[in-house]
């Protein structure tokens, strides 16, 4: 049994705890772009996978999405139903209550109001939330274990405080090394031409990170001094510059960004990604040709051919009739490159 991640000494009993708030992941993932929660559809993508979750979606949609013949009971169980934001025997009921009662509702709540964000409350709601995201494994960094401690142990301290105010909550936020600016599109996702993103970049130095959060942009430093790192593809210099920082000790400062910023913010980082998991997916596939090699399929002295590489790709992607929720499944890479070994017609020329 696991102990609690938070306050460390329970049991981590709870199931499916939401390392993104749910109200912050219908944002992101609502299906029909209502922001209403259970009605997700959420699109892992990584250099060597793509994985689909889904909530409680219609059956129509749910047809668009797959070839129901073939979707079969263990996929379901061990990819549709599992929600890369939530996670299993992480923290202590008491514990996930906590965060629910004292950060996760009342920010979501204030964040709805025409009234400012309580400072603390959002400076420990947005730390929790990337201190949680860093222990799961579907966001693609790690805390360093020094901030990581830190962060974690001021949040169980926060819970503590906010349930029997035993300590002065001033000078644990002056003693945490965190600070942030918020950025916020209002809206953007409710537009159906727009589509949510989760995406968080841990700078080379490991002192901040950025994350893309459906309608928020977030960058926050680990110190009490604000210094930005973020990659070329996020918002913009000036804007970064411009926003005022929270330290926890005033109310919320939410910086306004409009739609076209926020699509070309977009944009640059699918450019970017692209690259990433291009050149991820050739790695995969010149692995599994040494495998092929090394098992006796094939006979060849070196990598796989370029043009057969860049062929099985282009075929993955390509609209042939596959639905999208099948297209990058392990059965269909199968397919394919054996498709591509029968016939190096089609791609050897």
């Amino acid at each position: 049994m696991n102990l609690c991640r938070i306050c460390g000494s329970k049991n981590a009993t709870k199931t499916n705890s939401h390392l993104l708030p749910a109200f912050m992941e219908a944002i992101v993932g609502s299906y029909d772009h209502s922001y209403k929660r259970d009605r997700d559809i959420l699109i892992k993508k990584t250099p060597y996978e793509t994985k689909v979750h889904v909530g409680a979606i219609p059956s129509d949609v749910n047809d668009r999405l797959f070839n129901q013949e073939e979707l079969s009971d263990n996929r379901i169980k061990t990819e549709l139903a599992v929600n890369p934001c939530a996670m299993d025997f992480v923290f202590c009921p008491e514990c996930e209550k906590a965060l629910s009662s004292y950060l996760e509702m009342p920010y979501s709540q204030q964040s709805r109001s025409s009234q400012a964000v309580n400072g603390t409350l959002a400076y420990f709601f947005w730390m929790s939330i990337i201190w949680r995201m860093s222990i799961g494994k579907s966001f693609g960094f790690r805390l360093p274990e020094n901030v990581g401690s830190q962060l974690r142990e001021s949040l169980c301290i926060y819970l503590k405080i906010s349930k029997d105010g035993s300590a002065d909550i001033n000078e644990l936020i002056e003693s945490t090394p965190f600070c942030y600016k918020l950025f916020h599109c209002n809206n953007y996702c409710k537009n159906t031409e727009n589509g949510g993103l989760i995406h968080c970049w841990l700078s080379d130095s490991k002192k901040s990170i950025m994350c893309i959060l459906g309608d928020y942009g977030i960058e926050a430093c680990f110190s009490r001094e604000f210094k930005s790192e973020a990659p070329e593809y996020f918002l913009n210099k000036s804007v970064i510059e411009s926003c005022p920082v929270n330290q926890g000790l005033k109310d919320e400062h939410i910086q306004p960004i409009d739609a076209s910023l926020w699509s070309e913010t977009h944009r640059r980082f699918i450019q970017t990604s692209k690259r990433t998991i291009i050149n991820g997916h050739l790695n995969f596939l010149n692995y599994l040709w040494l495998k092929l090699i090394e098992e006796g399929h094939v006979i060849s002295d070196g990598d796989i051919p370029t043009s057969m590489a860049f062929w099985i790709i282009e075929r993955m992607y390509s609209d042939d009739g596959t639905k999208f929720g099948d297209k990058f499944t392990i059965k269909r890479w199968h397919d394919v490159i054996i498709e591509a070994l029968e016939h190096p017609e089609n791609w050897n020329h």
